[in-house]
């Protein structure tokens, strides 16, 4: 069981780049469609998860450097927490704008090839 890859539930022939791409697409859905908690959870482990099958890029000049594409993760992932606290403690003021933006940045490093 643990050999399946993280991309196992996607097309036989994507690869954890494309299949990586597809989940911050489905995650920035969800987060316009459902305020659901635990749906939203769900698709975000979803997401973590496949992080770690990612290569990111290193530059050799950088070599005591946070990744960019690790950055932008964590940045997903607290924007994230922030939002689901908020969910949880009804505020009626929440706002999932600043998700979408880190995603939209975890999607421009997938374009500039900086995760493989």
């Amino acid at each position: 069981m643990k050999d399946i890859p993280t991309s196992f539930a996607s097309s036989p022939h994507q690869d954890p780049h494309k299949y990586f791409q597809n989940l911050c697409i489905e995650f920035e859905k969800l987060l316009h469609e459902s305020k659901d908690c635990d749906q939203l959870e769900f698709e975000m482990a979803r997401l973590i998860n496949a992080s770690k099958d990612m290569i990111w890029s290193h530059k050799a000049s950088e070599t005591y450097r946070k990744e960019d594409g690790e950055k932008a993760c964590k940045k997903v992932w607290y924007e994230f927490s922030r939002y689901v606290a908020a969910l949880k403690n009804s505020s009626t003021n929440t706002n999932c704008q600043d998700i979408l933006d880190s995603i939209d940045e975890l999607k421009r490093l997938l374009k500039k090839n900086e995760i493989r």
